[in-house]
């Protein structure tokens, strides 16, 4: 099937290298299916840009809608304890210890990490895959963003009693 003259004509103002590029990414996605978050690299997650790459899942739009909303819900929470006059005689609460399981890419702990409240979380990433771990610790370097709450990943079998995760949180 000819290209209508436009696209030929805008393909050919691209380089070699890119229209290479650009052929491979459109077979990849039209004829063996490949996800187009595969083929960009990232994935948009609240404020940030999660790289993504196989064989660790794609965010879903849907995880990312839970993890704004209980954000929501726990700056909610942050800003009543604080303001109660029980915190007040108390001084500033212990941060909540945040467990995700199968950090995965580490979106959750990122995007929790960077809309929580400063220093009202301590979040501990755990997943069983050197993949899932390496994306989380490249996501957290790709963002470079000063996360007003601390994360801490480790590589955890939950399947595996595990009796404690002493010192992580």
């Amino acid at each position: 099937m000819p290209r209508p003259a436009k696209v030929q004509q805008n393909i050919e103002q691209l380089c070699l290298e890119q229209q290479a590029w650009l052929r491979q990414a459109i077979a990849d996605r039209t004829e063996r299916h490949k996800p187009l978050q595969y083929i960009i690299g990232e994935q948009q997650f609240g404020k940030t840009n999660i790289i993504v790459r196989p064989p660790v899942p794609i965010p879903r739009w849907e995880t990312k809608e839970w993890t704004l909303r209980l954000a929501e819900l726990i700056n909610s929470h942050t800003d009543s304890v604080r303001d109660s006059h029980l915190q007040k005689d108390l001084g500033d609460p212990r941060p909540l210890n945040i467990l995700e399981a199968c950090t995965g890419s580490g979106c959750v702990a990122l995007g929790l990490g960077n809309v929580l409240a400063e220093n009202s979380a301590r979040i501990l990433g755990v997943d069983v895959s050197d993949d899932a771990l390496q994306l989380t610790m490249d996501n957290l370097a790709f963002n470079q963003m000063p996360l007003g709450n601390r994360i801490q990943l480790r590589k955890v079998d939950l399947q595996q009693p595990v009796h404690a995760l002493p010192g992580q949180l």
